[in-house]
């Protein structure tokens, strides 16, 4: 692994926007970053109970969230074979409708956002081989499981909610990266196979393939070539501070990020066919291994947020950047328990959110 230093350099010019109050960040942010919508990943589990997880999505409309990634867990939902049962999702799903969120469906199966990464049943792992590391293929007998789960599951939503009651479906979650308890990875013909369903049941909806930093977008890339119809994908970048102890040495460790620790001669990002939307699918919002300041540090969230605008191809009309961790962040609401660093926070995205809906266009709403 290599260090880009010219990344390294802007990294550290950033810094200039970042000690600003939230009127001025807001403003120079917004200048620089037009496009830009902000979302959030939330993960219901993270919230403790079904009750706390429904009341945490009025927290979400009072800050201005709604564009909201959300993850189905196949472990969740199919506890017993072939009955499926969405009591836990139904009520939060139904819930950012009545609040005429966007919503991204995650469905997974095998992998959703969150760790473990994967979720799947315990009657399954109990009647499938699967290996650690394992390329999921068509024919695997978790795959066989999986799709006609998939299949069973599409159904339903299309079902009970119709044709557009999503924004976008993401089949899996990071499928080429090698991440999670099981470090599973999608193959293509499985993919394919699951973009088919999703195709079947929502031919009109786009579909989300996200990637672990920058490490799995050129073979995004080169997977969506073979579809004549790029709109009908989202490419996600995922947003993370460093997490090497390799990098403790060097002096403002604490930028580094994925940007900064791949040495590449053409930003990925370049290479996107202009028909592909781009969005940060999780921008780091949370403590998490080596990374200690994000989610409780004013200067931490607007230098995320700041780093996941340079992350989009110019000329987009219009991207998403979703916080991962918000779920922290109600709590503390919740609790009472915010300090000035999350009131300095709270700020910033509610004047963001209303100094944009004050623009002429169309109104966004801001996290």
């Amino acid at each position: 692994m290599f260090i880009d230093f010219n990344q390294f350099f802007q990294a550290l010019s950033s810094r200039d926007h970042l000690n600003s109050e939230p009127k001025d960040f807001m403003s120079s942010y917004y200048k620089k970053f037009p496009a830009a919508v902000l979302g959030c990943t939330y993960r219901p589990e993270s919230m403790g109970s079904q009750e706390a997880a429904i009341d945490g999505l009025d927290d979400l409309k009072k800050l201005g969230i709604q564009e909201v990634r959300l993850g189905l867990r196949w472990n969740k939902i199919e506890k017993s074979p072939n009955k499926l049962n969405l009591s836990y999702y139904e009520p939060i799903i139904e819930k950012l409708l009545k609040q005429k969120a966007k919503i991204s469906l995650n469905i997974g199966p095998i992998k959703s956002a969150g760790w473990p990464e994967q979720f799947i049943p315990d009657w399954v792992s109990n009647e499938c081989t699967i290996r650690k590391g394992q390329c999921i293929h068509v024919g695997d007998d978790i795959a066989i499981r999986a799709l006609d789960y998939t299949d069973r599951l599409l159904k339903t939503l299309h079902h009970k909610y119709g044709e557009d009651a999503f924004t976008s479906i993401q089949p899996e979650n990071e499928s080429f990266k090698k991440f999670g308890t099981l470090q599973t990875t999608s193959g293509k013909d499985y993919l394919n196979e699951l973009i088919r369903l999703v195709d079947l049941y929502y031919p009109k909806i786009p579909i989300l393939l996200n990637s672990a930093g920058r490490s799995n977008i050129y073979q995004i890339f080169q997977f969506i070539k073979k579809y004549g119809n790029h709109k009908k994908f989202i490419v996600g970048y995922n947003y993370y501070f460093v997490t090497d102890t390799n990098y403790k040495f060097y002096p403002g460790v604490r930028y580094f990020d994925d940007f900064v620790r791949m040495k590449f001669t053409s930003p990925p990002m370049n290479l996107v066919p202009p028909q592909v939307k781009f969005e940060v699918s999780e921008c780091q919002f949370e403590k998490w291994g080596r990374a200690m300041w994000p989610g409780d540090s004013y200067e931490a969230f607007c230098y995320a947020l700041w780093r996941s605008g340079q992350a989009i191809p110019a000329g987009q009309d219009e991207f998403v950047i979703r916080l991962w961790g918000v779920e922290k962040l109600i709590k503390k609401i919740r609790s009472h328990k915010l300090t000035e660093e999350h009131d300095k926070i709270i700020s910033a995205i509610q004047m963001l959110s209303k100094s944009n809906s004050q623009l002429g266009g169309r109104q966004k709403w801001f996290f």
